[in-house]
């Protein structure tokens, strides 16, 4: 045997090596691409989840406590400065409850863990509460506690509401994504 034949020998040789590691390597990428979709999937239905056992938990309040939900729809009508110290301090935990359900949302959906469509319908019923008087009052005045970017983001969807005269929210978001 002569040395070109057992160079070309090791050359085919090397090559299906180099074949047969690209199709390895094809398989893997795929299995890791169906195991992270599969991790996708699963981070975002336990999101769901606890963002509905959060809300549970917000709507249980108000049904074991119906004069909870009154003060609530008191504070959030009123002058702030009118109600009573009880009944800011009571919708002040009320609101910083409600807000915190609505800024874990917003986490989630940043994190990819909440679809888009999901979280924009949350947060529309969020700025829809927060054009109310005095939820707006507790809102500039308690807002620092919240997460500095769901704050800036709501503070830039609350302008765009103010903006166009309190349109429809479902309008003022059309106008503003499109």
């Amino acid at each position: 045997m002569n040395w070109d034949a057992i160079g070309a020998i090791a050359e085919a040789l090397a090559a299906m090596g180099v074949i047969a590691t690209l199709v390895y390597l094809g398989i893997q990428v795929r299995e890791s691409k169906a195991a992270t979709e599969a991790n996708t999937r699963q981070m975002r239905g336990q999101a769901f989840v606890y963002l509905n056992e959060a809300l549970r938990h917000i709507l249980n309040s108000i049904r074991e406590n119906p004069s909870l939900l009154e003060t609530v729809l008191k504070a959030n009508k009123a002058n702030w400065k009118d109600l009573s110290d009880n009944e800011r301090l009571i919708a002040s935990f009320w609101n910083l409850e409600e807000a915190a359900y609505h800024e874990l949302a917003f986490m989630l959906w940043q994190e990819g863990a909440l679809e888009e469509k999901s979280y924009v319908e949350r947060e529309k019923y969020h700025i829809t509460l927060l054009l109310e008087p005095g939820r707006r009052y507790w809102w500039d005045e308690v807002s620092f506690l919240i997460d500095p970017r769901f704050r800036a983001r709501v503070n830039e969807r609350l302008a765009l509401a103010e903006n166009s005269n309190h349109k429809k929210i479902d309008e003022q978001y059309k106008l503003s994504d499109s």
